[in-house]
């Protein structure tokens, strides 16, 4: 069709887990996941991603 896509802006945001889940194995698991993801078309990981900020 010849549509040519263009990023209008880059968007950040975070994800907030609570602290009483922090310590589930499926929390520790999607955090260590995401903080060792390589680069994906259209997304930039930016280097803090998977920091947790506050206990």
């Amino acid at each position: 069709m010849g549509l040519t896509i263009r990023p209008l802006t880059l968007e950040e945001f975070d994800i907030v887990i609570a602290r009483a889940s922090i310590d589930k194995p499926t929390v520790k698991e999607f955090l260590r996941r995401i903080s060792h993801v390589g680069p994906r078309p259209g997304y930039v990981m930016l280097r803090n991603t998977g920091e947790i900020y506050s206990r």
